[in-house]
């Protein structure tokens, strides 16, 4: 024997029963579920389709804008002008140096410690001179 409870009230009544005993709310018949429909062979062929154009549509995009920064490149590397000769590596340093030895002559900090040096040695060097004799 199947029962119905009703959705309202909560109480359990008869199948043949149209009504709630209780409260009167009409109950409704109950049916069992299908099971659900498999997805038809045209759904899964949509999708496999729309991705597949999605890659197609993305790897073409990423090789033309790859091809556009190649040509972009070789066409501003032309532009540019010849590099002058390449220098060897101690006439590079030296190139770089002159400004740092100016920085160094004109420095009052530095001069002052240069002078402080030589003072030094010089002080040595007559220290040293009696000694040797």
């Amino acid at each position: 024997m199947s029962l119905n409870k009703c959705k309202h009230c909560g109480i359990v009544n008869a199948v043949s029963d149209c009504a709630c005993r209780r409260c009167g709310c009409i109950l409704g018949t109950t049916r069992k579920r299908q099971p659900a429909a498999r997805p038809s062979f045209l759904y899964l062929l949509l999708a496999v389709t729309l991705i597949g154009g999605a890659v197609y549509y993305l790897y073409n995009g990423f090789e033309k804008s790859f091809d556009e920064v190649k040509a972009a490149e070789a066409k501003r590397l032309a532009a540019q002008p010849k590099p002058a000769p390449q220098l060897t590596r101690s006439e590079y340093d030296q190139q770089q140096a002159v400004p740092y030895k100016n920085a160094v002559a004109n420095s009052p900090g530095l001069a002052t410690s240069k002078q402080h040096t030589d003072d030094v040695n010089k002080l040595m060097q007559a220290a040293k001179q009696p000694a040797k004799q």
